[in-house]
């Protein structure tokens, strides 16, 4: 039976994937460093998943990415060591009957928190002609939750799964000289296992299913939706001081469920006191106010970020929904390798269900 739990853990770890929230929060690896404060101030390919006018700022003739990337919260340690070494006690009334001290002590340091593990390929493409700039963003996201919650006698097993493949379009422009419009169109294939608790009998029924067959007991729980999306976004443009407004999932709508639109704002300022130094590219400030009419508390909606590129080496900091974010970047010949400690919340509030996770990636630019 121990060997059992630990194989439906790591598989959970595997098959199933999760997000609280139905809408796939990736935006790039680069804004993400940034506090995810991006709609005035990325311009890489990545910049049509929080504003497609941001592919205007992109001023090469033709670019192709290719990234894949894999990411990891810190608490996952803890919560495969009290499997490893609880399990017994778990899964046999005996063992429920003789919890000790340490046992609690143990679920208390990870008591309520969400645990989570994933793959994120993801291909960028844009180009320039004639000042109309256009391009292609797919990725899959592949991000496992798994979270272990006290309950009245027993913990209980929160799992579930949300696997998305989105594929978008999109073209942006510039007029006069100091607005750029852009706009999207996406699809989203998902597949999805609404987030479950599991007590003590049911747990013990799902590992003996589990046991006997494991496609045919995770299959009941999956569904599978798909749906096609659209965005809008402008960006302004006042000198060094961008301002940047997008209203995301347009007319969007994922199997049954109709999205709401997303009101988004940002502004972005460029350093030029910091840029006239010969080891820095480039320099910005930047900041966004995300989901400005969602019923939330404030400082979940508020974003806030920096970066400075220098040739071989970018870094970012950032605050996302009152959650510090780092990013770096380092540049050899071809070749691009990030990372990211990222966090977001999935509750109301801040601390409310938090998700934090280092994510790290390897990718290659190719430009024509």
């Amino acid at each position: 039976m121990k060997k059992t739990l630990l194989s439906l853990f790591f598989a959970l770890l595997i098959a199933s994937t999760t997000l609280a929230g139905s809408r796939s929060t990736f935006q790039g690896v680069r804004a993400m460093g940034m506090g995810n404060a991006s709609v005035a101030a990325v311009d890489d390919a990545a910049s049509m998943l929080s504003n497609p006018a941001g592919l205007d700022l992109y001023m090469e003739h033709m670019h192709l990415t290719l990234n894949f990337a894999g990411y990891v919260s810190p608490s996952i340690l803890d919560l495969s060591s009290f499997v490893a070494n609880h399990s017994d006690e778990l899964t046999n009334t005996e063992g429920l009957k003789s919890l000790d001290n340490k046992f609690y002590d143990d679920l208390y340091n990870i008591d309520g928190k969400w645990s989570t593990v994933g793959l994120l390929p993801n291909v960028g493409f844009m180009a320039r002609t004639y000042g109309l700039t256009y391009g292609a963003y797919y990725y899959w996201d592949i991000p496992t939750r798994v979270m272990l919650e006290s309950g009245v006698l027993v913990p209980k097993i929160f799992i579930g799964t949300q696997m998305d493949q989105v594929l978008t379009g999109s073209v942006a422009r510039r007029f006069n000289r100091n607005i750029s419009l852009g706009v999207n169109v996406k699809w989203i294939d998902r597949y999805v296992i609404d987030d479950i608790a599991l007590g003590y009998t049911q747990t013990m029924e799902f590992i003996e299913r589990f046991e006997k067959d494991k496609l045919n007991a995770l299959d009941p729980l999956l569904s599978h939706q798909y749906g096609p999306g659209a965005d809008a976004g402008a960006i302004f443009h006042f000198g060094q001081l961008r301002a940047g407004v997008s209203v995301m999932d347009l007319f969007s709508y994922v199997g049954s469920e109709v999205m709401t639109p997303r009101l988004n704002l940002g502004m972005a300022y460029k350093l030029l006191a910091l840029m006239e130094y010969n080891l820095i590219d480039d320099a910005t400030l930047t900041t966004d106010l995300h989901d400005v009419f969602k019923r939330a508390n404030f400082f979940t909606k508020l974003n806030i970020g920096a970066e400075v590129r220098m040739t071989a080496l970018d870094v970012r900091l950032g605050l996302n929904q009152g959650y510090p974010t780092f990013g770096t970047t380092l540049h050899w010949l071809l070749f691009h390798f990030d990372y990211l400690y990222y966090g977001e919340e999935k509750g109301l509030y801040p601390g409310d269900k938090p998700l934090l996770y280092h994510l790290v990636q390897v990718g290659a630019d190719i430009k024509f």
